[in-house]
């Protein structure tokens, strides 16, 4: 049983409030931001002018996908409508069916610190990557150049597939291949109407390589970044014995980033303190993350938890790409802790209160059930 060192903060009922009317206009502004963008693109001539379009409309892009974040833990309005149409018509500018990516990331929530049950893994391990063909190709590009192009659009498109042949917590097939449905006429609604004013412009295709192609890739690529150390070299084995909240602090990062990094990713790098309120929203994430560190560091003490914190994605990443592995070397509690000794401002404890909860096993065939509430 994990120990609760000291109270919650009296303000947390602060940073669960919820601003919708500020949310709206600023998602408004980014999508307004982002159609002006493809007008533009259909009249941009000169090269500089349209890679600077590009790199502006890829940043706008990862704005995008940080409201998207919010709208699957429902934490910007007080109706789910508002949530769910907002998901669908962002999901749509990036060709994904938001139904899918929500229920899909709800379940890496709940699953934390089960492997198998995750679909968002990122780290394979290697028994968790040969369970599948589609895994093990697209473990051998994880830590190629091309990695942040490829591997995570792969796995997404594998756990589609998956999700779409599998039936969640109290649906239907019937009822996935609906929302699925208008998931895909959302999409259809955005684009035909898009593509036909650029044809009829004679800038098809300068509007889909400058407006989409480049955007996507600049915004996959830097997301990728950005979210890549946070689950990296985490636990690769079950923690079936601890409660969900304990299993957090094995499988999420914290990145103390600085400011300009903060608000681009909208202090998504507070990803500890993400999985254990993940209805905060982006906006209140950051202060909340640093009124808390005291508490969860109180807490950790307590219970003997590791607490995966550094000072920055670039010291991150000096550490960790000398000793990249193929495969995620944490199996156990033991090889947990060797893999992350490397890093410098990461808080492990050797004594382990649950010496049953951290025992390797052997991943079970991926479940891909979801649910409409967090876990």
């Amino acid at each position: 049983m994990s120990v609760k060192a000291v109270s919650l903060p009296p303000l947390l009922a602060t940073h669960l409030r919820k601003h919708p009317v500020r949310e709206l206009l600023f998602s408004s502004l980014v999508l307004l931001a982002l159609l002006l963008g493809v007008v533009t693109a259909a009249r941009v001539q000169s090269l500089p002018a349209a890679m600077l379009l590009s790199t502006a409309l890829g940043l706008l892009s990862v704005q995008m996908v940080l409201i998207l974040h919010d709208c699957m833990h429902a934490s910007l309005f007080h109706q789910n409508a508002a949530h769910t149409w907002l998901g669908r018509i962002i999901g749509a500018y990036f060709f994904s069916p938001y139904s899918f990516l929500r229920m899909s990331h709800l379940e890496h929530h709940r699953a934390a610190g089960l492997v198998e049950g995750d679909p968002e893994v990122l780290d394979f391990t290697e028994a968790h990557a040969a369970r599948s063909p589609a895994r093990s190709k697209l473990a051998s590009v994880a830590r190629s150049p091309f990695a942040a192009l490829i591997f995570a659009p792969g796995v997404q498109a594998v756990h589609f597939f998956e999700w779409l042949s599998a039936e969640k917590r109290g649906e239907s097939r019937a009822g996935l291949l609906r929302a699925t449905a208008l998931d895909l006429l959302c999409m259809a609604a955005l684009w035909i109407p898009i593509c036909l004013w650029a044809q009829a412009h004679g800038a098809l295709l300068r509007v889909l390589l400058i407006a989409l192609l480049a955007p996507f890739l600049i915004g996959l690529t830097l997301t990728t970044l950005a979210t890549l150390p946070l689950h990296t070299l985490t636990a690769g084995y079950r923690l079936d014995a601890l409660p969900m909240r304990d299993r957090s602090f094995f499988v999420a990062r914290t990145i103390d980033s600085n400011p300009i990094v903060r608000g681009l990713f909208f202090n998504l790098s507070y990803h500890l303190e993400h999985h254990l309120y993940p209805s905060v929203s982006r906006w209140a994430l950051g202060p909340l993350a640093r009124e808390l560190r005291p508490t969860l560091l109180a807490e950790s003490e307590a219970a003997r938890l590791p607490m995966l914190i550094h000072p920055g994605y670039l010291r991150w990443y000096i550490e960790h790409m000398g000793r990249r592995e193929r495969f995620n070397p944490a199996l156990d509690r033991e090889s947990f802790i060797h893999a992350n000794r490397r890093f410098r401002g990461v808080l492990l404890r050797d004594e382990d209160p649950h010496p049953a909860a951290h025992e390797s096993v052997a991943p079970a065939a991926p479940r891909m059930s979801a649910s409409a509430h967090d876990g």
